[in-house]
């Protein structure tokens, strides 16, 4: 069974965590859609086509960052779990 959230802090972190995931799914569907299929480029100008690509990139830089940042500030991991707290609770 997943454990869900319980406090405003895992339920906060736990949005956190999931937004960061849904942004970096999103990044790397528009850059496989861009670089891997015609409909990515459509219509677009060659700067277009670079300024989406940036875009792209620059939104899934940003998500691995906030990831990296949850995991090694909270200790939230990337499958979703908090450490530490929700261990120590446990063993109360």
């Amino acid at each position: 069974m997943i454990d869900k959230p319980s406090t405003t802090k895992e339920l906060g972190l736990s949005y956190l965590f999931h937004k960061a995931v849904a942004d970096r799914e999103a990044a790397k569907l528009s850059m496989s859609l861009l670089l891997d299929s015609a409909v990515g480029i459509g219509d677009h100008s060659t700067n277009d086509f670079y300024e989406n690509l940036d875009q792209a990139l620059n939104n899934l830089v940003d998500a691995e960052d906030r990831l990296d940042v949850l995991e090694s500030t909270f200790g939230k991991r990337r499958t979703g779990k908090i450490l530490n707290e929700r261990n120590e609770s446990k063993n109360k």
